[in-house]
């Protein structure tokens, strides 16, 4: 079953318009109006790629609902634990000298600095971070694989 915009693959290699010119050759649209648009070259391919295999339906990818009951629940914590673990801990940490080669300013706090911070302390198993999310009883940010940028984005909301 198509997804809602009706769409169709004849292979993992073609595009777009390749798609719609092999659409139109199967008689699955009709061939007037934007289809005329469709470059002579888009339909060669669709011919050459109908000779070895079938337009098929895509469907819409769907993902677990355990996987989105997971992300929902990291972003409704998240804010929490930014305001009550997260930054009193690089407050403290920026007075202390860094052991672990990251640049943490003494004087102003950038958001990529900390970021950069963030997924170091959560992505190292024993450190102190991971124990206050621990003990504070985010136990879904412990250990959490994401990257600085992602770190950088929700510094920013």
């Amino acid at each position: 079953m198509p997804d809602k915009t009706g769409r169709h693959k004849v292979a993992s290699s073609s595009d777009l318009l390749t798609e719609f010119a092999a659409q139109v050759l199967e008689n699955k649209v009709p061939g007037g109006g934007i289809m005329n648009a469709i470059p002579a070259k888009k339909y060669e391919r669709a011919k050459r790629l109908l000779k070895t295999n079938m337009l098929q339906a895509v469907r819409q990818k769907t993902s677990s609902k355990r996987f989105d009951h997971f992300h929902q629940q990291i972003r409704k914590t998240l804010p929490t634990a930014l305001r009550e673990v997260i930054g009193p801990n690089y407050v403290q940490a920026k007075d202390a000298v860094p052991s672990n080669g990251l640049k943490v300013l003494k004087y102003h706090i950038h958001r990529k600095t900390v970021a950069d911070w963030i997924k170091h302390e959560i992505e190292t198993p024993c450190s102190k971070l991971n124990e206050r999310l621990k003990a504070s009883g985010f136990d879904e940010l412990v250990e959490l694989k994401r990257s600085s940028s992602w770190w950088y984005d929700r510094l920013g909301d």
